[in-house]
């Protein structure tokens, strides 16, 4: 029961070996873009390292995701189908951002309606949806959201944290990664 309320897929970039997934497979053949594919039991959790972006589903597959070195834009692909063989209309998507060393702030930059939870990401279409975030300079890498607007020219929403745990899950992730890249440099 613990591994798996624990799954979720991290992407750290290591300064001594590079480009690190845990839970997951990375692809960095494409210049600047990192591709990861989950791999964990759930698949449902994600946490982006450079940026400090934890986002969380409560139904559906993440399939991959992809961050942008040069632009900090990640891309995650949710579809409806679970591990369960269950298939999914809406996922409950949750994020946020406990702070960033280059100062980076992420907004949502696609359009979801929000509700009780968190954002709804429609899976009904069968074909794998994708969830865009952008970042902004301009903050002061201390997990708090910009006022940047989003290629649609509306001000972006804000990460949800109604979760009851939201404020603590993703600082604990950081110092579990934390945690093992100190065991592998040893």
């Amino acid at each position: 029961m613990g591994h798996v309320l624990g799954a979720a897929t991290y992407l750290v970039d290591h300064p001594l070996f590079g480009w690190i997934s845990f839970g997951g497979n990375v692809n960095t053949g494409n210049g600047s873009v990192v591709t990861v594919q989950p791999k964990d039991a759930v698949r449902q959790r994600i946490f982006v390292a450079p940026v400090s972006l934890y986002v969380t589903i409560d139904s559906g597959t993440i399939t991959d995701f992809t961050y942008n070195t040069a632009s900090d834009e990640v891309i995650v692909s949710i579809v409806g189908s679970n591990a369960n063989g269950t298939d999914s209309q809406r996922a409950v998507l949750v994020w946020e951002q406990t702070g960033s060393p280059n100062g980076t702030v992420m907004q949502l930059a696609t359009p979801l309606s929000e509700g009780l939870g968190g954002y709804f990401v429609d899976l009904s279409a069968g074909q794998a949806t994708t969830v865009v975030f952008t970042s902004s300079r301009s903050g002061d890498g201390n997990g708090t959201q910009g006022n940047g607007t989003s290629s649609s020219g509306q001000t972006p929403p804000p990460p949800y944290t109604g979760a009851a745990d939201s404020k603590t899950a993703a600082p604990l992730l950081a110092l579990a990664v934390a945690s093992v890249l100190a065991l592998l440099v040893q």
